[in-house]
């Protein structure tokens, strides 16, 4: 059933220019402690309908499209030039001292904003550690096997950016929409919600006719290869804002070929977070019953880690 629980606010949207690259955002209105919400790769700032509402009760609530997807514009992907966009967010709504929170590669944001905003009230990553590269943990697995799930991983990451370089046909778009709205249904989610996420992340028509998904094959593939090396338990061990890390407990759907090196994933990253908040009081590890794509899965959860996390309910 999908999610009513909170029907859509008044909502605010902006295009901000930041270094060049328009960066769309939404104000979601409230009160309080300004928070920043950053999706996911492939996503949009509708990835947030379900959780931003639950939030405005306590806190100014803003989200963004990362440039290169929804309706922001396209830019090289550097670490740096991804928080100068959330700073340029932060400067347009007047949001001093925000928390960022963010799901999968917004939850890398996130910790990386927390490392350059020591002061802020706080930053949160939802499920955001990548499966290769860097820092990469998998106890348990045979080195062998990793490897070869890793590579086959990595092709199929490889397959996807190649998908991205041909143009839609005439009923794709309807055809991906459709598939979320399936999605949505079997996660107990918000079929228009999955729906506009879908909407929002095609380019406008071109001059033949022809739209695109977001991220291109060319900035996907900058995206990637930045979080495969990234060291993200570094930043963690950097930062000195206060920082929640959850981890998504279950499979995701759609990765059963993957199994053994996501458990393996999932095992190493919660070791690796467990021993890292016994050694910083101002990291939180938490665990989530969910798959990966915790904002749909489970939004209410979300929001009450969110919610104590900020209002300094560490335990």
């Amino acid at each position: 059933m999908a999610d009513t629980t909170h029907p859509r606010p008044s909502w605010r949207d902006r295009v901000i220019d930041s270094s060049g690259v328009p960066i769309a955002a939404r104000d979601f209105g409230g009160e309080g402690t300004p928070v920043v919400l950053v999706h996911g790769l492939g996503g949009t700032l509708e990835d947030w309908a379900a959780v931003a509402p639950r939030l405005t009760a306590r806190h100014r609530v803003i989200a963004t499209d990362l440039r290169n997807s929804g309706h922001s514009g396209d830019g090289p992907w550097e670490w740096g030039a991804v928080l100068g966009d959330i700073e340029a967010v932060v400067a347009e709504f007047g949001a001093e001292e925000p928390a960022v929170v963010g799901a999968s590669l917004g939850g890398m944001v996130a910790v990386l904003w927390g490392e350059r905003h020591p002061q802020c009230p706080g930053v949160a990553n939802l499920d955001g550690h990548p499966v290769l590269g860097a820092g990469r943990r998998h106890p348990g697995m045979a080195p062998e096997r990793a490897a070869e799930q890793r590579e086959r991983l990595g092709a199929l990451f490889s397959a996807m950016e190649e998908q991205r370089a041909s143009p839609l046909g005439p009923a794709d778009a309807g055809a991906l929409a459709e598939a979320a709205r399936s999605s949505a249904r079997r996660l107990g989610a918000s079929e228009d919600a999955f729906a506009a996420s879908v909407y929002r992340s095609l380019t406008a028509a071109d001059g033949a006719g022809r739209r695109f998904a977001r991220p291109l094959r060319e900035p996907l593939a900058r995206i990637r290869r930045a979080m495969e090396g990234l060291d993200l338990f570094a930043a963690y061990e950097r930062t000195g804002a206060r920082t929640l890390a959850v981890l998504a407990t279950e499979d995701t759907p759609g990765q059963e070929e993957f199994a053994d090196l996501m458990a393996a994933h999932r095992r190493g990253v919660g070791d690796a977070l467990a021993d890292l908040a016994r050694e910083r009081p101002r990291l939180r590890a938490a665990r989530l019953a969910a798959g990966h794509a915790v904002l749909a899965e489970r939004p209410a959860d979300v929001a009450r880690l969110v919610l104590d996390f900020l209002a300094g309910d560490d335990g």
